[in-house]
């Protein structure tokens, strides 16, 4: 538990924004369209909302592996897995599916939990409780956009209007349009 002055965790910052109307939707258009971890991008937008501010290159490359390899080996699979059961079997009964569904949903928010404690934890490990390398406004839009440069994403309209609509609940302000990709 926080004490009132304290900053959200990560887990109860991103349960809160993804709650927000229209930014689940957003952080799944990111996703699908841009190969995002949605994780990642709120981390990106808990860190610097919550006044730690940017982070450099090389603590941001730890951070950014770290969550990536869990991310690949964990939580992916049971994304995957979730789908195929929502998909079903024609040897599968129905009421089997629906069970099993929210079994593999419940295993997948879990990992999900798990990778946003792993950057947590090593944001805190390698940058400490409350450091940050400039407060100086908000590094959402700096730490978003290094993300996305990590993927080798360019946002086209759709992900600019996506990434606004998680940055203005967050509080935050829209990394500057890339050249666009139309789709």
């Amino acid at each position: 538990m926080t004490s009132a002055d304290s900053p959200p965790t990560l887990w109860d910052f991103s349960v809160d924004l993804y709650g927000r109307p229209g930014v689940s939707r957003a952080c799944l258009v990111l996703q699908d369209n841009l190969g995002v971890d949605v994780n990642l991008l709120l981390f990106c937008v808990w860190w610097s909302t919550t006044g730690r501010g940017d982070i450099g290159e090389e603590a941001f490359a730890t951070i950014v592996q770290r969550a990536t390899r869990w991310n690949h080996d964990v939580v992916r699979p049971l994304r995957t897995a979730r789908k195929a059961v929502k998909r079903g079997h024609p040897s599968l009964p129905a009421t089997e599916a629906e069970a099993l569904y929210r079994t593999v949903l419940d295993a997948e928010l879990l990992m999900e939990r798990a990778e946003q404690t792993i950057l947590e934890r090593t944001a805190e490990e390698l940058l400490g409780q409350d450091s940050s390398t400039s407060r100086a406004g908000d590094a959402s839009p700096r730490l978003i956009e290094r993300y996305l440069a990590k993927l080798g994403a360019v946002p086209d309209r759709q992900d600019q209007q996506a990434l606004a609509t998680i940055l203005s609940f967050a509080g935050g302000r829209a990394p500057a349009p890339a050249p666009h990709r139309d789709a």
